[in-house]
């Protein structure tokens, strides 16, 4: 695009000049002949054709730039895009998880049963194996397996006599994922 506007210049200066060639020169009272008048005006002609030519060249390049960043910034925001459509598609495909436990009141002698579910995955049916730890002083539970295909698990909490308040730790396992959830234990009053 330079070239183009250097020759379109080049051009225009040559063809004044040779509009000039052969002219007479008439000298006025100014000191300059008309001769001398012209070629001074088209020099300013060349020099301000030259002046636009280079700030067209300017915004040409600087369009280019911002051309260039926008096309980096589309190419960062549609890898984002994969990226996330990506961690959504393998979000689906999770086995299973264990979502917070809703709390269970246990009286003192007896045996309360809880119900432990996970939201199981497009491609989960695997048994999942379920375990407690850190039960509060007094309080016993076993773990046990939700079958296959399955989605809930009921285990009996049985609280002694001298059995406290606390929390438990519940942990599911199930192929390569394991999950834990905590399960606020309270008593009730007689």
């Amino acid at each position: 695009m330079q070239k183009l506007l250097g020759l379109l210049i080049l051009g225009l200066a040559f063809t004044i000049g040779f509009g000039t060639v052969g002219c007479s020169k008439k000298v006025e009272k100014g000191g300059q002949s008309e001769e001398e008048k012209k070629a001074a005006s088209t020099k300013e002609a060349a020099e301000k054709a030259k002046k636009a030519a280079e700030e067209a060249a300017a915004k040409a390049k600087q369009a280019d730039e911002n051309a260039k960043k926008a096309d980096e910034k589309a190419k960062a925001a549609e890898e984002a895009a994969a990226k996330a459509k990506a961690a959504a598609a393998e979000a689906k495909q999770k086995l299973f998880s264990l979502p917070a436990l809703e709390a269970a009141a246990v009286e003192p002698g007896k045996k309360t049963d809880v119900t432990i579910k996970i939201d199981r995955g497009e491609k989960s049916e695997d048994p999942v194996e379920i375990s407690f730890d850190k039960l509060p002083k007094g309080v016993k539970a076993e773990g046990g397996t939700i079958a296959k295909g399955k989605s809930d698990l009921t285990v009996p909490l049985d609280a002694g006599k001298d059995a406290e308040a606390g929390e438990a730790t519940v942990t599911a396992k199930g192929g390569t994922q394991t999950y834990t959830q905590k399960l606020k234990i309270t008593l009730k009053k007689k």
